[in-house]
């Protein structure tokens, strides 16, 4: 019993911690794979390729901040009982100024340009153009690091599969960087392998920083609304400084808008949907079995229906609970705050040992999918989620 039950929760660790490593690497692979664009073309990348390119890239990060940072950081910070733009406000402005810091302290230089940026210094050529390209992955890995460890934490919105999809959103947006950067190097005489490096190079702080982020959520959670925000402030920075006037300056400024709008529409999701069974404010039943450390009495059923106060001061809505077997409860909840259910139980005295969502408004689990495994909703099941 105690080995199968040892190798279930191993087998949940590594599932996520694939979602993770794919999370971390994807985005540094467009990277590379745009770098090695020195390899196959001997000239300096077209006008109109490149402008294409600026726009995709500015798109991407748009919808990215927009849909993966901003409205998560909105709809968490209203979970936990607090203003829900306040924690976005704050933290996009810091991300804004953190990221004008950045600009005013490194020293840069864009492939456009023949005046470098940031603080004067010796620097090379290829390096200041390595280090401009950096600034703009900072933001982008802070911005994936921030979304995988919310799903990690199970945060209400975040899913591991929305990581993965901003991930990939990242690398396709990497792609094009990973070429700005080494197609000008090669052009100007450098061999194909140092251009190709010194692309590579500038998408390695992307997967650090996104590593350092979720390190820092791992010991403050209750920041994680200021850190999507902040993540969020600092790639519109990078978009209104730099992608934007560099795609447009010029001829072919027409080609970057629609640039633009392909890679903002790539990134969009079904949002009017997410936000239906995931805001608290629908309040979509979700049912829960949990396994506890011991029976619930009468009366504690008692103070769930008449909504559990939490450690931190914050009144839940009424919730339905039963015992279906020993040390086992059926639990139905509207709300969806961080880690709720356990620390509705915790506020008890009592312990969540294994929780398992069974249902979410009228869609029940389907029993025959094994653990770990999943398939496509119809379009009956999904409406069955929304039904009241």
């Amino acid at each position: 019993m105690l080995l199968h039950y040892l190798c279930r929760k191993v087998c949940i660790f590594l599932y996520f911690m694939n979602h993770i490593y794919l999370g971390l690497l994807l985005p540094f692979l467009g990277t590379l794979l745009g770098a090695s664009m020195a390899f196959l073309l001997r000239e300096s990348m077209g006008v109109r390729l490149k402008k294409l390119l600026l726009g995709f890239a500015s798109g991407v990060m748009i919808a990215a901040s927009v849909w993966s940072l901003l409205i998560p950081s909105i709809e968490m910070s209203g979970a936990q009982g607090s203003l829900a733009w306040m924690p976005a406000a704050v933290g996009f402005l810091l991300g804004m100024v953190f990221l004008f810091l950045l600009d005013t302290i490194i020293p840069h230089l864009h492939s456009e340009s023949e005046e470098p940026e940031g603080m004067k210094s010796s620097l090379k050529r290829s390096t200041m153009l390595a280090l401009a390209v950096t600034l703009h992955n900072i933001p982008e890995g802070m911005a994936v690091g921030v979304v995988l460890a919310g799903a990690l934490e199970q945060v209400s919105g975040i899913t591991s599969a929305g990581a993965l999809a901003l991930a990939v959103g990242m690398a396709v947006q990497n792609f094009p960087e990973g070429a700005i950067i080494s197609m000008p190097l090669r052009s100007e005489g450098l061999s194909k392998w140092k251009a190709f490096g010194v692309g590579a190079v500038s998408g390695i702080v992307e997967p650090v920083s996104a590593v350092l982020t979720m390190l820092l959520i791992s010991f403050i959670t209750p920041v994680l609304p200021y850190l999507l925000a902040f993540a969020a402030g600092a790639m519109i920075y990078v978009v209104v400084e730099e992608l934007i006037p560099e795609s447009q300056a010029g001829t072919h400024s027409n080609i970057a808008t629609i640039g633009v709008a392909v890679g903002f529409v790539l990134m969009t999701d079904d949002g009017d949907f997410a936000h239906k069974i995931l805001s608290p404010k629908n309040h979509i039943e979700k049912t829960y079995v949990a396994e506890i450390e011991k029976n619930l009495s009468d009366e504690d059923i008692e103070k769930f229906k008449n909504g559990i106060t939490l450690g931190d001061g914050t009144v839940c809505l009424s919730a339905k609970v039963r015992m279906t077997d020993e040390k086992y409860a059926e639990i139905k909840i509207v709300e969806g705050r961080y880690h709720q259910v356990k620390r509705m139980f915790a506020s008890l005295g009592n312990k969540v040992v294994s929780l398992k969502r069974t249902s979410m408004g009228k869609l029940k689990l389907d029993e025959n999918l094994a653990e770990g495994e999943c398939r496509l909703l119809s379009k009956e099941e999904l409406d069955l989620i929304v039904e009241k």
